[in-house]
């Protein structure tokens, strides 16, 4: 996040001087875009990069839940105002509740055997997600106590 910041810094300093001295005070608009270009386009890498490493801990989290015996599976969102490429949603059905996620069409390489969902989304917002992710999780801590003993 540090180049992004960097990015932005540069870009408003540089913005500033885009006012030029002939004629004088008149806003140069062309190179304003191209500032503004540039850090989008530093910002767009990066949120990139970190929905790369959160979907390869997501298919992690897949793999594992569809070999302990849990439902797992994409399907296409429908429906409202959504990017082409990030209409795939995985779901998971965990004993706390269903939890999914939205992928990218060129993560689906990291999903293999993961077939399709044959349920509906519950409604669950992120909020409601990552709550019932931490009651999975406690829930484990939990139960696994009385399974296993060291």
């Amino acid at each position: 996040m540090r180049d992004i910041a960097e990015t932005v810094f540069q870009g408003l300093g540089e913005a500033s001087m885009c006012w030029s001295e002939r004629p004088k005070g008149v806003f140069d608009s062309t190179n304003a875009k191209r500032i503004g270009n540039e850090i989008m386009q530093a910002i767009s890498e990066e949120k990139n990069s970190i929905y790369t490493e959160r979907n390869l801990c997501v298919a992690l989290i897949a793999q594992y839940a569809k070999s302990v015996g849990h439902k797992v599976g994409i399907k296409e969102h429908q429906g409202e105002d959504w990017e082409d490429e990030w209409r795939n949603v995985l779901f998971i059905d965990l004993p706390t509740g269903q939890v999914s996620w939205h992928l990218h069409k060129d993560e689906l390489v990291n999903f293999p055997g993961i077939g399709h969902y044959t349920g509906e989304w519950d409604g669950h917002d992120t909020e409601e997600k990552y709550r019932r992710v931490k009651a999975f999780i406690h829930l484990m801590n939990a139960t696994s106590k009385l399974f296993f003993t060291k």
